[in-house]
């Protein structure tokens, strides 16, 4: 009978010990499993989930955005953009907003022979398409620019931007709505606002007038162009961060007054530099400006 008793609690040792060896296993696989729902495990999981949407929804952005170069662009992606006012012999204002038809003719004449080939800003996103592109741009809109500089343009069948101050079409030596839409087949035409304010100062005193400036404008040479205005040359190159803040409402680009190479991919789309050219800039100095942009091709 004591040897029964004996066997009976060992027997019921052994039941005891695996029940709880049983237990311990559930408790800790439920421990792991718990785990999953602190909130590092649930920012891992949010993030993997949501990677692939991300991915998805950025891909489409970037392939039809102006703002990055194309691959294709050999050496650099540094363009020059040229920036006159005046073709004229008839000087009637600043001496240095003049440049006379023979020396812009030189000059055309030296891009032309040495490779270079005139864009506009809406070719920036095909730059691979381009040996050595170059953007002529005039600023104001004078009268010589049809009578003067847009024949020698049509010589060379370059294509040229000029920015127009939308309130002075038609004025005293300013070009007229016809006479725009005669060059529509090379020249490309942008907006300069509608009196040639100081942007600066009207974006601190009154921020409504300077969006009717850039809004108006564009929209007025859009009615006579049909062609899309999408660069804005700031007035006498005066702007500020609030300017830009306003000019991206409805602008994709704006150029300054700033003398130097635009770097289109690394400068601001709307802090564009451009190299004037004066009356005093001489074939071989608009050459020197030039030079080097393109030695690696």
């Amino acid at each position: 009978m004591k040897k029964k008793f004996i066997i009976f609690i060992i027997f019921f040792c052994i039941i005891s010990l695996t029940c709880v060896g049983i237990l311990i296993s559930i408790s800790f696989s439920r421990s792991n499993g718990d785990s999953k729902n602190t909130p590092e495990a649930t920012e891992q999981v949010t993030e993997s989930a949501t990677a692939p949407a991300a991915a998805t929804a950025t891909v489409p952005a970037a392939a039809t955005t102006t703002s990055v170069p194309n691959q294709n662009f050999v050496a650099n992606s540094s363009i020059p953009v040229l920036i006159y006012h005046c073709v004229d012999d008839n000087v009637f204002g600043l001496k240095d907003l003049f440049v006379s038809p023979k020396n812009f003719e030189a000059q055309m004449n030296y891009l032309k022979d040495n490779g270079y080939t005139p864009i506009t800003f809406q070719d920036l996103g095909n730059l691979g398409n381009f040996t050595k592109p170059i953007i002529i741009t005039l600023d104001d809109g004078y009268m010589d620019n049809f009578t003067e500089a847009y024949p020698i343009l049509k010589k060379f069948n370059f294509k040229a931007t000029i920015f127009v101050i939308s309130g002075m079409l038609g004025k005293k030596d300013y070009l007229t709505i016809d006479q725009i839409k005669e060059m529509t087949d090379i020249i490309n035409f942008q907006g300069h606002t509608i009196t040639h304010p100081d942007l600066k100062k009207m974006q601190v005193q009154d921020i409504n007038k300077l969006r009717d400036e850039l809004s108006k404008s564009k929209s007025d040479i859009e009615a006579i162009t049909g062609k899309p205005v999408n660069v804005l040359a700031y007035p006498a190159g005066s702007y500020s961060n609030g300017v830009i803040s306003v000019a991206k409402e409805y602008y994709t680009f704006a150029v300054t007054t700033k003398p130097g190479i635009f770097k289109y991919g690394t400068d601001s789309n709307y802090e564009i530099k451009r190299l004037r050219v004066k009356s005093t800039t001489t074939l071989d100095l608009f050459i020197k400006n030039l030079d080097g942009l393109y030695s690696s091709k």
